[in-house]
């Protein structure tokens, strides 16, 4: 017997995919990212002018946190920014290094 895909639960599928889809993208951006986001790091532990860097992780995941149902409502998914953005993220690092 197969199962409708219209019997699952308000979008559970969509909800799905777009999961799938932004932890496939996190997942190419930190292959692509990683010596920098590294570097940055190493910088921000090892000098008293960078580490304010620390902080910006922590502080963006708690806003996300105390704002999430206002996001929610607020955003539908969708990879056609993200995916437009993300060429000219990853040639920034050659631009910079000049």
């Amino acid at each position: 017997m197969t199962t409708s895909l219209s019997r699952q639960p308000n979008g559970a599928i969509a909800a799905k995919s777009a999961f799938l889809h932004f932890a496939l993208l996190l997942a190419v951006s930190l292959v692509v990212g990683w010596q920098a986001l590294f570097r940055t790091f190493a910088l921000a532990l090892h000098a008293d002018e960078y580490t304010h860097l620390l902080l910006i992780i922590p502080i963006s995941l708690s806003l996300i946190f105390t704002e999430r149902m206002r996001l929610k409502a607020a955003l539908e998914p969708g990879t056609g920014i993200g995916a437009g953005l993300w060429p000219s993220r990853s040639s920034q690092p050659a631009i910079l290094a000049g």
